[in-house]
């Protein structure tokens, strides 16, 4: 069961308006609406009473509210002493560490294996967490009085799908209202996921139609809402933020899902599946949010030099561009 799920439940519990928590959250209605069906199937009961000009909470809504309430808040607890505990035992050790808070997607797409491998060994300074933007967006708010005073520095990974959108950009924006500093790293765009058996593979750009030949595996994200944008959404088949699963689904030759140009930088180029442009993409930007004196730490720095060292190379393949805050470094 998805935990983001629940903390939407009760929001339309609050709101009674599926619109309203939608705008709370920062996400479209369609999506709002669409995690509530996920949820009531999760749960195996029905949560809301819908009708043609309101919502209701059914009875089993009503009565799962305080079961709601705990689980949320026992997660948030967990999260809020898990970085407390971190940021007192780098204090101990009279160390700051990067904790590095990362989208699944940002970091699947965007981190190779060379700058994983130094970030995960025993002496590094940056400790790797892969959380969600709604995670990212409260830990940083509850660690911004005191962050970078008690040996963590909180830094956000994130993916931002069609960055000219503000309504896109809504959680960057809602953390720099509040102190925090943006640095884009790199722009690129996204690509079609198909099997290598699949007829698709051999074409060198997929059309609308290409696409729409096979049902969608879609992240559970902003990404659902631009595919249900360009395709409709009776053309996505199925939605989880497991890569695995959506990339077995493309293995086999059942569905086509979706990534950015970056990630055929890692993925094996032997492997079972291969990334294809197709018509009417969008960008993708990632990047990086912190507080300006985090941004700016000799240890952040590092970790932008050895990135700068996998990506620049790759400059001349045309699939990403580096964004100013990257190059300068």
């Amino acid at each position: 069961m998805n935990i983001e799920y629940l903390k939407y439940f009760l929001d339309v519990a609050e709101t009674q308006s599926i619109s309203q928590a939608a705008r709370r959250n920062f996400i479209s209605p369609q999506g709002m609406s669409r995690a509530m069906n996920e949820l009531e199937k999760d749960l195996g009961c029905k949560l809301l009473d819908r009708f043609s000009n309101r919502l209701m909470l059914s009875r089993s809504g009503v009565d799962l509210i305080p079961f709601a309430n705990k689980v949320v808040s026992g997660y948030e607890e967990l999260e809020g002493r898990a970085v407390e505990l971190a940021r007192k035992a780098n204090t101990a050790e009279g160390t700051v560490a990067i904790h590095l808070l990362c989208q699944r997607l940002a970091g699947l797409s965007f981190l190779p294996p060379s700058v994983m491998k130094k970030m995960l060994s025993r002496d590094s300074s940056v400790v790797f967490r892969e959380i969600d933007s709604r995670e990212t967006l409260n830990i940083m708010r509850t660690a911004l009085p005191d962050n970078g005073k008690e040996g963590l520095a909180e830094i956000g990974l994130v993916t931002v799908f069609d960055s000219q959108n503000e309504h896109n950009m809504a959680d960057i924006r809602k953390l720099v209202d509040i102190g925090y500093e943006y640095r884009p790293y790199l722009t690129t765009y996204d690509m079609a996921l198909v099997s290598r058996d699949s007829p698709l593979a051999q074409k060198a750009s997929l059309s609308r139609q290409d696409i729409l030949s096979y049902p969608l595996a879609s992240t559970d994200t902003i990404l659902y809402d631009l595919l249900v944008e360009r395709f409709g959404e009776d053309s996505i088949a199925l939605t989880s933020g497991e890569f695995a699963f959506r990339r077995m689904l493309v293995e086999e030759d059942l569905a086509i899902t979706f990534l950015p140009a970056i990630a055929q930088l890692h993925i094996d180029p032997n492997g079972k599946s291969i990334l294809k442009p197709f018509d009417d993409s969008y960008d993708v930007q990632v990047g990086f949010i912190g507080l300006k004196e985090n941004l700016d730490s000799p240890l952040f720095k590092t970790l932008i030099i050895e990135l700068n060292k996998f990506y620049r190379p790759h400059l001349d393949k045309g699939i990403f561009e580096l964004e100013q805050s990257a190059v300068h470094v």
